[in-house]
């Protein structure tokens, strides 16, 4: 919303970030963290957006392409 986006791209985001946060509920349970971090993984997603985290993926990948 902030940054001009139409309310569609708003809710495909929001659902993004709740997709990508129920992906990270069992990453938490491996590294031996509760459940309830999950809320906090959650918030963190939010806050730095689906775009930002696609860009920092994309950049993980490329180096393990890479090397």
């Amino acid at each position: 919303m902030y940054g001009g986006g139409t309310r569609r791209q708003m809710f495909l985001e929001g659902a993004l970030c709740g997709l990508i946060t129920l992906a990270l509920v069992p990453l938490l349970e491996w590294m031996g963290l509760p459940q309830g971090m999950a809320t906090f993984a959650g918030g963190a997603v939010g806050f730095m957006g689906v775009e930002k985290l696609r860009g920092y993926s994309d950049r993980f990948m490329t180096r393990k392409v890479e090397g």
